[in-house]
């Protein structure tokens, strides 16, 4: 469990926060549902509920939990693992399949759309 937060906390972290020179407005309802990082190296789902709740989660282990607001283009999480934490990010592209996040050092993190089956 250790080791998944640790890794949970780094994707969380290694995203940051975000200042966008040309904020677009997202439809928050497309960020509704299950994501994957598409570079992980160990399957991490992320999701994003419509009651503002989200959860980090590898498949078959316990999730960690917080709350999201959508702003504009940014996306403002709160989780709490062994403390608070709450990280701002930027919304670059959100479609029906694919999400890309982006830091403050303008590094990109792209997330791919679980299929409910």
């Amino acid at each position: 469990m250790r080791l998944f937060l640790g890794g949970a906390l780094a994707i969380f972290m290694t995203v940051g926060a975000s200042a966008d020179d040309k904020p677009e407005k997202i439809d928050a309802k497309t960020l509704i549902g299950k994501w994957e990082p598409k570079a992980a190296k160990r399957k991490l789902v992320i999701e994003f509920t419509k009651d503002g709740k989200i959860a980090f989660s590898p498949q078959g282990e316990s999730a960690v939990a917080g709350t999201y607001k959508v702003d504009g283009n940014k996306v403002t999480m709160t989780i709490k693992a062994e403390k608070e934490q709450t990280r701002t990010y930027s919304i670059s592209k959100l479609t029906d399949t694919e999400m890309i996040l982006k830091n403050d050092k303008d590094k990109e993190e792209t997330f791919s759309r679980i299929k409910e089956k």
